[in-house]
């Protein structure tokens, strides 16, 4: 059976129990570069970054999106870093990247270009 076989089994079973609560959609995809580079050029595609990940997300309807994803190591070369304290038993320090170089390895999304 195929993802999309799944999918369509999964609404199926909500289309026949109206009377039931339905759970709220979230497809988030761990992926290569490749994929990402993939991603990134879909319509309504948008790069998010965040501390440590680089999200790929593909609005496909008003409130439904698909989020391809990865460290953001993989396409970013953290150039700048920070010390901090961790406060665990023992404490210890560790380097934080707080400044990234990402373009334009992944390229414009298709709502930048």
């Amino acid at each position: 059976m195929t993802y999309s076989d799944k999918l369509r089994l999964i609404a199926l079973f909500f289309d026949n129990h109206p009377d039931l609560p339905t759970p709220e959609i979230q497809v988030q995809i761990y992926c290569d570069k490749e994929a990402l580079i993939k991603a990134v050029k879909l319509p309504g595609a948008k790069k998010v970054y965040d501390t440590n990940f680089i999200n790929i997300d593909v609005l496909i309807a008003d409130d439904l999106k698909i989020q391809f994803y990865n460290y953001r190591s993989l396409v970013c070369e953290a150039t700048e870093y920070e010390t901090v304290e961790i406060p665990a038993q023992p404490a210890y320090t560790a380097r934080k990247a707080i400044k990234w170089d990402c373009h334009p390895l992944l390229g414009p999304t298709s709502t930048e270009e």
